[in-house]
């Protein structure tokens, strides 16, 4: 059996970076007994248990009230599947019992809690950082950015453990580009700090009326509520399931991807970026080090450029697009081997 520290993906979460990635790995082990362990340090305090099917079962339990469970369900596993060191956090203890645990990172996770303001958490989790780092049997990480940064920043010697599977999505591949409107640019994603929203209303702003803008989001209120205070009746907002998002994707020609140069994004495989290069979304960019796509070569627009008008024709964009989806295959087959080479350290001896 195999046992994921994890919430359970569902149409409520299905927006969520965190969550798209758990149901892609999930899917890989679609033909293998698990339970996605859902551990709260406040809530479930009446353990809930779900059959999902044959294969998947679901549980959702309280660290204190349940901890036995807990241990009992880890002992009696072949190996445990953690995503991130937020999950970690609710099974920290397990690290110490000598079993097979797998560590999905997802990200530097004490970096983003210290940009969220929350400095007492962001120390817990630096712990829990180093505890998973150190006794994990293999680590999964999203670019070899990362890899690189945990090795050197845990002194890591022993590489073999370790596995790049990017950020994989399968929804997009088909998308054509005949039907793009070289006019259209869109946000897809959160309202995050680090996701530098107000950086991208400010280019809008800029720009005037030479572009149409769609914001897709979540966070509604939160939006317009910038909007209003900018006076821009120009930006369309909506919140859409995540396979209506695809048909925005289709007829868009740019997007916004605004990340500043910190160790958060240069590690980082942001869902949309790798959405955006797969479906001709051509990226606008505040500066062009995320994760590995720089030194694979992946095409985009500066913000700088963009905002004053210098922008290649139509013809070298449709270049730039077609340039782009060879990068995203490229990834997704590096993804697929990686994580077949994973799969078998995780589930068979």
């Amino acid at each position: 059996m195999l046992l994921v520290l994890a919430g359970e993906p569902n149409a409520k979460n299905e927006k969520d970076g965190m969550f798209q990635r758990i149901k892609w790995v999930d899917e890989q082990f679609r033909d293998v007994p698990r339970v996605i362990l859902s551990i709260s340090l406040k809530r479930h305090l009446h353990r809930k248990r779900f059959v999902r099917s044959d294969f998947l079962v679901v549980e959702e339990v309280n660290l204190f009230m349940h901890f036995p469970r807990i241990l009992y369900l880890a002992w009696h596993s072949d190996c445990t599947y953690v995503h991130s060191c937020y999950n970690a956090l609710g099974g920290l203890l397990v690290y110490f019992l000598g079993l097979r645990i797998v560590t999905d990172l997802h990200g530097v996770v004490p970096e983003e809690s210290r940009l969220m303001g929350a400095t007492w958490l962001s120390q817990v989790l630096s712990i829990v950082e180093r505890i998973v780092a150190k006794r994990s049997v293999a680590l999964v990480f999203v670019t070899d950015a990362m890899r690189k940064h945990f090795m050197s920043k845990y002194s890591l010697s022993d590489d073999t453990r370790t596995y790049i599977v990017p950020i994989i999505t399968r929804e997009s591949r088909r998308i054509q580009f005949s039907g793009k409107d070289q006019r259209l640019v869109i946000y897809a994603g959160g309202l995050q700090e680090w996701q530098r929203v107000d950086q991208m209303l400010d280019a809008v702003k800029r720009t005037k009326d030479k572009f149409k803008y769609v914001f897709l989001t979540a966070d509604l209120d939160n939006l317009r509520r910038k909007l209003d205070a900018r006076g821009m009746m120009q930006v369309q907002v909506d919140s859409v399931p995540r396979d209506v998002v695809f048909e925005y994707y289709e007829r868009a020609s740019l997007g916004f991807v605004l990340r500043e140069d910190s160790i958060i994004n240069r590690v980082a495989c942001p869902t949309k970026l790798v959405e955006y290069l797969w479906s001709g979304v051509i990226p606008i960019v505040e500066q062009p080090f995320i994760g590995d796509f720089f030194e694979m070569g992946y095409k985009y627009i500066l913000v700088h450029d963009f905002t004053n008008g210098a922008l290649p024709d139509p013809t070298e964009l449709d270049s730039m697009r077609e340039h782009n989806r060879q990068i995203a295959r490229r990834l997704e087959e590096l993804g697929d081997a990686e994580f077949t080479r994973m799969r078998k350290t995780c589930i068979e001896r």
